[in-house]
Formats: C-alpha cells, sequence, structure tokens
C-alpha cells in the first residue's frame, strides 16, 4: 500500500493536482532545461529553476524564475504592403484598443531571427484549519509581450479527508506590441477552475475537474498574415493577385471544459491513468481529449518510469476559412482556429540519486522526459505550406531535497 500512495503522489504532482490538502509541499531545489523542435522551424531551449521552502509549519514559499530563447521562422517572415486590420475595425467603430507604437507599417514578423522570454513566479501557502490558501504571482517579459498573472487558489478536504475541493481563481493582463506593427494591444483573462478529488478505493482515485475561461481584448496572432485572393476575376494574371492583412479575430471569447481523470492501482509498484476532457467555447470550436498513462516503480521507489499517449480532436472556430477572397469582419489563419486532430507519446523517468553512479544521494532526484507530438489540421499552414507539424520536446533536471 504505501508504494502504491507513492506513485499515486507522483501522479498527481505532475498533473499539478492537490492530494492532501493539509502539508505544504516538500523543501527542494529543482533546476531543469527543456528544448522543443519542429519541423515548421520553430526551435525553442528554455532553462528553469525553482524552490519551495517552508517559513513554519504552517505557511511556505516557492519561486521560480524561466528564461527561454526561440527562433522562429515565421515571425522572422517579412510581407511588404500589410493592411492594417485596424482600417477593418473603423467600419466597426471598434478603434479605441489600438494606439500606435512604431511608424513601421510594413512586414509580417521580426526581423530578429530570435526571440526571448523571462518569467518569475512567487507564491505563498498558508494552512488555515483544514484548508490550504495559496497566492502565485507570474510575471513574463518578452520584447513584444509581457504578462501578469495572479492564481488564488483554496483546497478544502471533507468526508475525513477522502474528498478533497479545489477551487482557484486566475487573473491576468497582458499587452501585445509586435515590433513591426503600428499599434499595441491589451488581452484581460479571468478564469476560475474547480476540481474534486476522490477516494474510491485502496486502488482507485478520481478527480472531476471543471473551469470557465473569459478572454477580452487582442485575441489574434499578430504576426501572422492573411493573403486574399481575387478567385473571381476574369484575367487570369488579376485572379492571383494577393493581398495582405493582419488576422482580426472577436475581441471576446468564453470557454467551459470538463475532464474526468481516473488512478487504478494496477499493483503496489504499478498504477495506470485513463482521462477524458471535452471543451467548448462561444467561437464555436468543440474538442475532445484522451489520455493514458502507465507508471511503474523498480528498485524500492527509487526508480519510477512513465508511458504516456494523448489524442486530441477539434472541430473549426465559426469565422476561420481556408480561403479568403474578400474582406471579412474576422479572419485568422492561426492553426489553432482549424479543424484537427493531435497524437502525443511521451516518456518519463525519475531516479534517486542514491540509485546514480558518482551522486550516492537519496537527496538528489534525477528527472528526465521525452515527448513527440504530431499535428495534423484540414488544411495547410499559412507560412510553411504543411499540414503536418511533428514536433519533438527533452527535459532534464535535478530536484534537490533542502
Amino acid at each position: 500500500m504505501g508504494r502504491l500512495y507513492l506513485i499515486f503522489i507522483v501522479l498527481l504532482a505532475i498533473a499539478n493536482y492537490s492530494a492532501n490538502a493539509q502539508e505544504l509541499p516538500e523543501e527542494e531545489l529543482q533546476v531543469n532545461i527543456s528544448s522543443y523542435f519542429d519541423n515548421f522551424n520553430v526551435n525553442v531551449v528554455y532553462p528553469d529553476i525553482s524552490v519551495k521552502k517552508s517559513l513554519s509549519e504552517t505557511t511556505g514559499i516557492n519561486g521560480r524564475f524561466l528564461v527561454d530563447v526561440m527562433s522562429c521562422a515565421s515571425m522572422r517572415s517579412i510581407f511588404k504592403n500589410v493592411y492594417s486590420t485596424q482600417h477593418v475595425k473603423t467600419y466597426n467603430n471598434d478603434i479605441d484598443a489600438y494606439t500606435s507604437a512604431t511608424k513601421n507599417l510594413n512586414g509580417g514578423g521580426d526581423n530578429d531571427p530570435d526571440d526571448y522570454r523571462l518569467e518569475g513566479t512567487f507564491g505563498i501557502t498558508h494552512i488555515l484549519g483544514d484548508w490550504t490558501l495559496s497566492l502565485t504571482n507570474i510575471y513574463s517579459y518578452e520584447k513584444d509581450y509581457t504578462s501578469n498573472t495572479l492564481i488564488g487558489k483554496v483546497s478544502m478536504p471533507f468526508a475525513k479527508k477522502n474528498t478533497i475541493v479545489d477551487v482557484g481563481l486566475i487573473r491576468s493582463w497582458d499587452k501585445i506590441s509586435p515590433q513591426v506593427k503600428h499599434w499595441t494591444a491589451d488581452k484581460d483573462v479571468i478564469s476560475c477552475d474547480v476540481s474534486i478529488t476522490q477516494i474510491l478505493g485502496k486502488n482507485l482515485l478520481s478527480q472531476l475537474n471543471l473551469s470557465y475561461s473569459n478572454a477580452q481584448g487582442f485575441l489574434a496572432e499578430p504576426y501572422q498574415v492573411v493573403k486574399i485572393f481575387d478567385f473571381q476575376h476574369e484575367d487570369p494574371a488579376y485572379s492571383r493577385t494577393v493581398q495582405y492583412y493582419e488576422p482580426i479575430s472577436p475581441e471576446h471569447r468564453n470557454r467551459v471544459a470538463a475532464g474526468l481523470r481516473t488512478i487504478y492501482g494496477l499493483s503496489e509498484v504499478s498504477s495506470i491513468t485513463m482521462g477524458y476532457r471535452i471543451y467548448r467555447d462561444d467561437w464555436e470550436i468543440m474538442s475532445h481529449t484522451l489520455s493514458a498513462l502507465y507508471q511503474r516503480s523498480f528498485s524500492d521507489d527509487k526508480i519510477i518510469m512513465g508511458l504516456g499517449f494523448r489524442y486530441y480532436t477539434q472541430s473549426s472556430a465559426y469565422f476561420y476559412k481556408k480561403h479568403y477572397d474578400t474582406v471579412y469582419s474576422y479572419m485568422t489563419v492561426d492553426s489553432k482556429m482549424k479543424e484537427m486532430y493531435t497524437n502525443d507519446i511521451h516518456f518519463n523517468i525519475n531516479v534517486a540519486g542514491d540509485k546514480m553512479p558518482l551522486i550516492d544521494n537519496e537527496d538528489i532526484n534525477f528527472i528526465s522526459s521525452i515527448r513527440f507530438y504530431w499535428r495534423h489540421t484540414d488544411s495547410p499552414d499559412w507560412h510553411s505550406g504543411l499540414y503536418d507539424l511533428y514536433a519533438y520536446m527533452f527535459s532534464i533536471g535535478f530536484k534537490y531535497s533542502i
């Protein structure tokens, strides 16, 4: 039973769920370096460091700092004479959200081949009776984007701690200022998450997740470019003429989702996690996600391995079109707005330091993961011209108990 409980805790920690609402996180220092590469010429490397420390028996703090460096082919592309969607929005009397940032009116992306992001996180957790309260602030900076997020969460046990209810509220304020555009814009998001974790038996644990999110402001992708063709002109040469426009999306979006995850202990050293999630928004995108994760421990829980699979499918947004022959109120070439399906396979391993050569320290854990992601959309990508995206992700790190 002890090994099974450990597997449950590891699984829930990976999924950012609370299995025990009345204990502070273990004191630890963790250092990771991760990477992402795909066939759309997007390459990202992002090291991060995080720390958790108890100030007393009831209060703890945590912090994290992340740096990522990105190279993206679409952000380096330049398109001459891109029409600003400000002109489109003027007809709707809805131009107030945009202000002038630069006199450069040409280009569809960044001239600099490299982008970077700096992100800092600070949080505090406090146990108040049977409840656990937490407050976290995340600030992210890029040269063309800033984001400030505040997260509040309360965790409440019921039924002799066999049931845990988590309620979270998330508020974020973003500022978008593409370097080659002549405007800046804001995006504000507020979200509410509720999860109910229930122990159903000595080998069975289940969790229900409900979420709602409301986003307002600039919700398009600023570096993408919509191409408009004149397909109906009598002159074939003219019919191939292309005009370029900035994408334009609705300025409001409501999202709802519900998910169920169940962990079943197959033995004292192994378990399987099965999950399903359904999502819907008022842009008429509906998605379904199926996931499975098999986890097994070895050497008295000193080594834990996991193999997982995730399948995702979604419908397209109501305003998405494969081709544009005139200017519409809303226009997008964003792959996230298309009909698609994805497959995701990942492998992770956690090894205690006393099982590793040259380290031999049980306070150190080695953490590593490998992931392969495949996405297929119903129309080619706006920049690469490909239907299929293949991505490879790698992560390696160490966790030290302090």
